[in-house]
């Protein structure tokens, strides 16, 4: 409790203007795995009012801001989504992908809901050493489940 008290009280610029709906981008790919209809993905998270992120352009307490300000984050496995520890109880977190509980238990220390959608193949997409793996979100199935969020 302390620790989410410190995270609390980090000090952010007040001029960022993302919205409340974001959708976080990467635009180097990841070291093991590649989504390869992220461009899609983004461009559905666009026509579903989402405002697309790529947290990596933005200092560190430029993201803290926009987290903050952020009340639906949806986003691809990793790093750029556990910046949702800077974002308020009640936010809804969906990822894309699983690799291990880490999202899972910040969730839960902020009181976020948080959902999961699968590849396409049903299974995750978990780092094996020296190996690159491709997969795909299923576009229909990700409109579902935003839907849901967002009804």
């Amino acid at each position: 409790e302390a620790m989410l008290r410190a995270l609390d009280a980090i000090e952010a610029p007040g001029d960022v203007r993302t919205g409340e709906r974001i959708f976080l981008a990467r635009r180097d790919r990841s070291a093991f795995r590649s989504l390869d209809n992220a461009e899609e993905i983004e461009r559905l998270a666009e026509r579903l009012g989402f405002e697309v992120v790529h947290p990596a352009d933005h200092p560190l307490r430029r993201q803290i801001a926009i987290f903050r300000r952020a009340r639906i984050v949806v986003g691809e496995y990793g790093s750029a989504l556990h910046g949702t520890l800077f974002s308020p109880a009640g936010t809804k977190v969906v990822a894309l992908n699983w690799i291990n509980e880490v999202q899972a238990r910040i969730c839960r220390s902020r009181a976020q809901p948080f959902g999961i959608v699968l590849p396409a193949s049903g299974r995750p997409v978990l780092f094996e050493a020296g190996r690159e793996q491709r997969y795909t979100i299923d576009l229909d199935e990700l409109a579902r489940r935003l839907a849901q969020v967002l009804g």
